[in-house]
């Protein structure tokens, strides 16, 4: 269990702790100190809590050292840990952790030293120790928290039999359900031993929440009125979804020979089955000039504005999209790019390079020509102000901590920015759709190239956006021979 932190009581300064005005720096220094923060897009009270902060280190530094030495260079790592003792000795744990956060992003922006590194390591793990929550147990009683239990965890008999399933041979009776069984997505009519892995995983993800369940309510019997329980805790979730779970349910109990009534939840699912309709990807789709201008009008937008560090996160956003529309690579692969690693710049171009995980093939582009002069602008401007003074290779750094943008955050930025600016939330692998839609219905062709260009390994994976790209088509004549009526 977690070491729970106790949080300090505020302590009142026994004496006032000085802060040398910023006037009374060098000018060298408060040039510097200005024009950085005009740069990093701090307001007036920012900058006016980061020159306090940082005027309590220097006066520390002075009485100290002299006053001839506090502005020669960056302060030694000697010169901040008596300056976190002083701290701590008249503020509280999280004020002065505070302070020392201030301090940080002021010399960040007078100096470049790697000792600067070493003290905002120190300052996110502090944070980190002070921001700790107490360890709580899950509770199985939420819908929300329950998961799938592990086969581990299931009750005894369950494992056995389950267990058993796969290595004998199923007895005629068990054979002759499965035979019968129409709800099955995969694995009708063949005995547990030869379905896939994927597909015995999944029934046992069925059989996981519904062992969840029976623990949570302390239920020994699987029952019809159970399972309709169980089920019910999961109707805000699509009617697919919910259909994937039923199905999952019922093969599971099949084979362990636990249901209580087959035929009414076969009924059940085949019901469900004629009304959960995917949702239809024709009503999100959008035509690829017109995402790709979208994403560009939205960097212009943002080159007009006020450089500050919420302008730089939106402007990072937006190059993103961007780049989505001329090189729809899987987000796995797109939100590790790093400067000299797989994105090479040079003064006049840049080049891409991409190890697809997937595929574990390479694939090597050019950077698009109309964004070279975007992504010099990101990287001279806009990137410093996200990296906090941190020495990251990442392309994309996020703007609250500095450090590279995760999978799923990048996801959720391109989904909230195609909300907002055409009222859709698009994926990035929805962009992927976009982009081979697109290019089948313009470039019938050259399929084999989009086809390398997403990165399948398979050319027939391409036919299925060939079929839609079709439909597009004629739905679109179809409209136009109305409206000439």
């Amino acid at each position: 269990m977690p070491e729970q932190v106790i949080k300090t009581p505020r302590k009142r300064p026994t004496s006032r702790l000085a802060s040398l005005p910023i006037s009374s720096w060098p000018d060298t220094l408060q040039q510097r100190f200005q024009s950085s923060a005009q740069i990093m897009g701090w307001g007036d009270s920012y900058k006016t809590r980061v020159a306090g902060a940082l005027g309590k280190l220097f006066q520390l530094m002075c009485s100290q050292n002299g006053k001839d030495t506090w502005f020669s260079g960056p302060p030694t790592w000697q010169s901040w840990k008596a300056y976190i003792a002083t701290l701590e000795k008249h503020y509280s744990a999280t004020t002065a952790l505070t302070y020392r956060e201030l301090a940080a992003h002021g010399l960040c922006a007078l100096y470049q030293d790697e000792i600067l590194q070493d003290i905002i390591d120190d300052n996110r793990m502090e944070r980190q120790r002070l921001t700790r929550k107490p360890y709580k147990p899950k509770s199985y009683s939420s819908a929300e928290n329950r998961k799938s239990l592990k086969i581990g965890d299931w009750p005894e008999s369950w494992q056995k039999n389950w267990h058993k399933a796969f290595e004998t041979k199923t007895c005629s009776s068990l054979r002759g359900l499965l035979e019968q069984d129409e709800t099955a997505v995969q694995g009708n009519g063949k005995p547990p031993r030869e379905w896939s892995i994927a597909y015995r995983n999944r029934v046992a993800r069925g059989l996981g929440l519904l062992a969840g369940w029976m623990k949570s309510r302390h239920v020994t019997e699987v029952t019809q009125a159970g399972i309709q329980d169980c089920i019910a805790e999961f109707a805000h979730q699509a009617p697919k979804s919910v259909l994937t779970y039923l199905q999952e349910i019922h093969r599971g109990l099949l084979i362990l020979e636990l249901h209580p009534d087959p035929e009414w939840l076969a009924d059940e699912i085949m019901w469900l089955k004629r009304r959960a309709h995917p949702r239809s990807r024709q009503e999100k789709l959008l035509p690829l000039g017109q995402l790709r201008a979208g994403a560009m009008a939205h960097l212009e937008k943002m080159e007009r504005l006020p450089v500050s560090r919420q302008t730089a996160s939106r402007y990072r956003d937006a190059l993103i999209l961007a780049l989505l529309t001329y090189r729809p690579d899987r987000v796995a692969d797109f939100h590790t790019l790093a400067l000299g690693e797989t994105v090479q710049v040079n003064e006049e171009s840049a080049q891409l390079y991409v190890m697809q995980a997937k595929t574990h093939q390479g694939k090597s582009s050019d950077w698009p020509t109309e964004l070279q002069v975007p992504l010099q602008r990101y990287l001279d401007v806009y990137r410093p102000i996200l990296s906090w003074g941190h020495t990251e290779d990442a392309l994309w750094l996020s703007g609250k901590t500095g450090s590279p943008l995760s999978q799923s955050r990048l996801a959720s930025v391109v989904t909230q920015l195609t909300n907002a600016i055409f009222g859709k939330s698009l994926s990035p692998h929805f962009i992927r759709n976009v982009y081979a839609t697109s290019f089948a219905e313009e470039n019938p062709d050259r399929l084999p190239d989009v086809s390398m260009m997403l990165g399948h390994r398979d050319e027939r994976s391409i036919d299925a956006y060939t079929t839609h790209a079709c439909s597009v088509g004629a739905g679109r004549a179809l409209e136009i021979a109305l409206e000439s009526l």
